[in-house]
């Protein structure tokens, strides 16, 4: 019993720390999204799809280029740790 007990307690840190994560990941994609919504919608609030996707493909052919910029730039950019390592004893 006392085995049981042992890990269904260490079961239930596991979930709350995985469930954690996820709302955490889940906030980061929604408040992206709600930032290019509202860039999208200051610069344009007359919203035509159709304009939108012309200004996109113009950007894509003439300044391809760009990409090259951004990669590079994720590149160099410093990756962050997340999490520290625990040691066991």
């Amino acid at each position: 019993m006392r085995y049981a007990h042992l890990f269904l307690t260490r079961f239930s840190l596991f979930l709350r720390y995985t469930m954690a994560k996820e709302v955490k990941a889940m906030r980061k994609h929604v408040g992206i999204v709600l930032i290019i919504s509202g860039l999208i919608l200051l610069i344009r609030p007359s919203f035509d799809f159709d304009t939108i996707i012309m200004g996109i493909n113009y950007l894509i052919v003439h300044d391809w280029p760009l990409g090259f910029v951004v990669v590079g730039a994720m590149l160099l950019w410093p990756q962050k740790h997340t999490g520290r390592k625990r040691k066991r004893s």
